[in-house]
């Protein structure tokens, strides 16, 4: 009898939801009362502001973004612990979340590994930058859960863009040329100033040069492509909501003003692969336009983008920012990229399971650098191959899961909401449809029966938001949990957030090898403020078309096939952002639409929210608290404490007391174990007291830090290569020690500098060195076999940095 009594409450239940009944917060299905979230929110946003804002290009050598790294578990930590308070734990749970998950494990597994068998302090900085990116995509899609919230956080992200744009068009007009007029009245003053000091005439500064020379804005990056790439994907977001129209034609205006500073800026920072991938994503916005409105597509748009190609080609070439120098830089350009991806493919052939590791890229790369490649590269320069080359082929392969995922999502409801809605077959491209068939905005204008339809529902987006979300929440369609407060007040917080973000990334910036100055953060926070207010009236009434991201992500991925940047987190935050703000943002435009359209294309199963019992929740603070206390105990402690002593250091070594140096150095060393920097330090500053006082014990101490060293560095290149040049500094000098530590010190030159050349086979230096090592040590054959190949290397390779000058006469 209870069985029956319980199938007929269901039943009721389900007809009462079918009605259009609200659900109770307390069930399963209904939106759960979550009070802090519109704070995590903001904490959201401003960690994602704080991102490109942050300093730097490398965090896998240097551990800079590693306070971001806790500040990301730090926000997952605060969402479980108000999670366990309530009966049910409501995730958003889909084919591309269980992606990146299996992506992230096994990036991980490929971090652990690494920190064995390589550099173990790379490794574990490149694990964790990893971690929090992930975090930025889940909690991403937990947090952003309206259409309003969705457009908010678009335009901070333009916003930032704008800002950066601006600081990067400063850069272009003031500080680059003021610091090259610095350079010429003092060359040894700015380098000395900057910490870089190379002798006259030497190739590496004639490379240095060369680089002050350039003008391309980098702004808060390191290199101008990875400011190009930040800021491509923004600028087709923006175009595509001036396309997707909603706005005044003054509000439209307004909007638009915010491309010039990003438009300038990219083509001011000279990158093919940007423009290029900019150029595919306006491709895809007229496509999201013709099909908005019903056109088809035919042969007009492949011969308008010809056109428009065409006639960018002539403006180039008559402006002169097209000639024959700049096409056989780009040929050379990609000819460098070329060696590098056949480089890395014979990399992933020996390493096709774990790959060589997070953070240990360069230096396994050495191994198999083409004798005429230009650089030591830190990543291939392209994503997949990144991925691939570092963590092995399951990443790589889960890479394509998520983005197959995300694509099929994607196109899903791009379909669902651009296909027609009443079933009449669409007019060709270029015709309008009739007058009185045509909505304000141009849309094809449905019957009286689609019409009531959509009223029925929840078609007007204005009146959705105006009840505060509930149309998702509250229709049973999407299945989404939306809070039950007003968007407004998320509205509110998201722009807060946002403004926490720049103080955030000034103070974290000071813990970092570049502090910015004021002058920056006056700049991007200006624009950015101005660039809110001009998209104002989008976040309150616009439209964020279920394309849009997933043309973003087109765009981004586009140009990293050939840029790279997929771990660095000012680049790749875009990206994760991208992927979730495609996600969330269907669940707005299905809810608006009509029931009919909803049941004649389901938004794809599993991506909407999943109520979950309160041991999941407890089981996710469990691993938020296991996060922070590894991450802390494993990074973020022992490399600021380890990086703030090694600054004292540095302090110590300016004024010229090395004594003082050592201590905090040995301090260093101490507060991070898997750091080889301070302890190459240790063992540079104990071989020169030796060298001033030489003794025994002075020795046996330089050999202590200098095993330890290379022990952390072990598949460096350039560590044996010095520790090789020490030993053989110390056989030199006869009149220091015994016979017994020289011939020591010439053995374990040469098995430094053995090791150096199985390291880097096609590097003319190390075979130079390892040749006079056998001179030195006795072995003529060894000498001229070495010497001939150093010989023939140098010959192969165009770069004046990797010349070997000098040493030419020696080795002949």
């Amino acid at each position: 009898m209870s069985r029956r009594r319980k199938a007929r409450q269901r039943e009721t239940a389900s007809r009462g939801a079918t009605a259009g009944s609200k659900p109770r917060a307390d069930q399963p299905g209904g939106p759960p009362r979550e009070p802090l979230r519109p704070w995590r929110l903001a904490g959201l946003t401003a960690l994602l502001v704080a991102w490109p804002l942050f300093p730097g290009d490398s965090p896998a050598l240097l551990g800079d973004g590693l306070p971001l790294v806790m500040l990301w578990i730090a926000l997952l930590l605060s969402w479980m612990l108000e999670a366990i308070g309530r009966p049910h734990f409501h995730v958003r749970f889909g084919w591309t979340d269980a992606a990146v998950l299996l992506l992230v494990a096994w990036h991980t597994g490929a971090g652990v590994w690494a920190a064995v068998h390589g550099s173990p302090r790379p490794a574990i900085n490149a694990l964790w930058q990893w971690i929090a990116l992930a975090l930025a995509f889940f909690l991403a899609r937990q947090f952003v859960a309206g259409g309003r919230e969705a457009r908010t956080v678009a335009a901070v992200m333009i916003a930032v863009a704008v800002g950066l744009s601006g600081y990067g068009l400063y850069q272009h007009f003031y500080e680059l040329p003021r610091d090259r007029e610095a350079y010429e009245a003092d060359p040894e003053g700015m380098l000395r100033a900057a910490g870089q000091w190379y002798a006259k005439d030497s190739p590496e500064r004639q490379l240095f040069e060369r680089r002050l020379e350039t003008s391309g804005p980098i702004a808060t990056f390191t290199l101008s492509n990875s400011l190009a790439a930040y800021l491509a994907p923004w600028l087709i977001v923006l175009f595509g909501i001036v396309i997707a129209g909603g706005l005044s034609r003054k509000r439209l205006a307004m909007v638009a003003c915010c491309a010039i500073p990003m438009v300038a800026c990219l083509l001011l920072t000279k990158s093919r692969s940007a423009c290029l991938a900019a150029g595919c994503g306006v491709v895809l916005l007229v496509w999201m336009f013709c099909r908005q409105r019903g056109m088809r597509l035919g042969w007009r748009l492949p011969l308008g983008a010809a056109a428009t190609a065409a006639i960018l080609v002539a403006a180039a070439v008559a402006t002169g920012r097209l000639n024959r120098q700049v096409i056989s830089r780009a040929a050379t350009s990609f000819g460098y990229r070329l060696q590098y991806w056949q480089s890395t493919w014979a990399m992933i052939a020996d390493h096709p399971w774990l790959g060589c590791g997070p953070g240990n890229f360069q230096n396994v790369y050495t191994r198999y650098k083409l004798p005429e490649a230009s650089e030591e590269v830190a990543d291939p320069h392209d994503f997949l191959l990144e991925v691939w080359a570092t963590a092995g082929t399951p990443a790589a392969l889960a890479l394509l899961a998520v983005l197959g995922c995300f694509g099929w999502a994607a196109w899903r409801n791009a379909h669902l909401y651009l296909a027609p809605r009443c079933g009449r077959s669409p007019p060709r491209c270029g015709r309008s449809p009739d007058r009185a068939t045509t909505t304000t905005e141009g849309l094809p204008r449905a019957p009286e029966t689609c019409r009531s339809a959509l009223s029925a529902g929840s078609g007007d987006p204005r009146r959705t938001e105006a009840e505060g979300g509930r149309g998702t929440a509250e229709g049973g369609g999407g299945g989404s949990s939306l809070p039950p407060q007003p968007a407004a007040k998320t509205e509110v917080f998201v722009l807060a957030g946002a403004a926490c973000g720049f103080p955030l990334a000034w103070v974290l910036g000071l813990l970092s090898a570049g502090p910015p100055d004021a002058m920056t953060m006056l700049i991007e926070f200006s624009l950015a403020a101005g660039s809110v207010v001009l998209m104002s009236g989008w976040i309150r009434a616009g439209r964020l078309p279920s394309a849009l991201p997933a043309i973003g992500v087109v765009v981004l991925l586009v140009d990293l096939l050939t840029t790279g940047g997929i771990s660095f987190p000012g680049v790749a935050g875009t990206f994760w952002l991208l992927l979730a703000i495609g996600l969330c943002a269907p669940e707005e435009e299905a809810a608006q639409g009509s029931g009919a359209v909803r049941k004649a294309s389901p938004l794809p199963p599993g991506d909407g929210p999943h109520a979950l019992p309160r041991i999941a929740a407890l089981a996710g603070l469990v691993l938020a608290i296991t996060l922070a206390v590894t991450c802390y105990s494993t990074a973020y402690s022992p490399v600021l404490r380890c990086q703030g002593l090694m600054h004292a250091a540095q302090r110590e070594i300016l004024e010229d007391r090395p004594a003082q140096a050592e201590k905090y150095l040995e301090a260093a060393a101490a507060a991070d174990p898997l750091a080889a920097e301070p302890r190459r330090q240790l063992a540079q500053i104990t071989f020169y007291a030796w060298s001033q006082h030489p003794t025994q014990q002075a020795f046996e101490e330089f050999e202590v830090y200098n095993d330890a060293a290379v022990q952390r560095a072990r598949n460096s290149a350039m560590a044996w290569l010095e520790s090789g040049d020490w030993y053989q500094k110390a056989y030199a000098k006869r009149d220091r020690h015994d016979e017994t530590t020289r011939m020591r010190a010439i053995e374990k030159a040469m098995a430094a500098h053995e090791q150096a050349v199985n390291l880097y086979p096609n590097s003319a230096l190390c075979r130079a060195k390892l040749a006079l090592a056998y001179k030195a040590a006795g072995y003529p054959e060894a000498f001229r076999e070495q010497a001939k190949t150093a010989l023939e290397l140098d010959d192969q390779t165009p770069h004046l940095d990797k010349k070997l000058g000098a040493l030419r006469e020696q080795l002949r």
